[in-house]
């Protein structure tokens, strides 16, 4: 992944808690993705501002004892993100 790309959130997709799960939904689509507590961190990291390596050296900041992970995961979050359509990588 191009980690000078800068992710967006593709509009329509909200993030709620439901009975202690984080759900991404679209408002007119019948797409709901499930995230985690650190993939939930990364959808709130993509506002177009933060490129990808932006991402990962905050989370590293944050989380150091994780920092071999963090590329990894947060390349493969976002990935999933776009997948399923609620991301976009420009």
């Amino acid at each position: 992944m191009d980690q000078s790309k800068y992710p967006l959130q593709n509009e329509g997709y909200m993030l709620e808690e439901l009975d202690g799960e984080l759900l991404l939904y679209h408002l007119d689509q019948t797409k709901t993705v499930y995230l985690n507590n650190s993939a939930a961190v990364v959808w709130h990291l993509c506002n177009g501002t933060n490129t990808v390596a932006d991402i990962i050296a905050l989370l590293t900041v944050h989380f150091p004892e994780s920092a071999d992970a963090i590329p990894a995961d947060v390349e493969q979050t976002l990935q999933s993100l776009q997948d399923a359509g609620a991301l976009s990588l420009d």
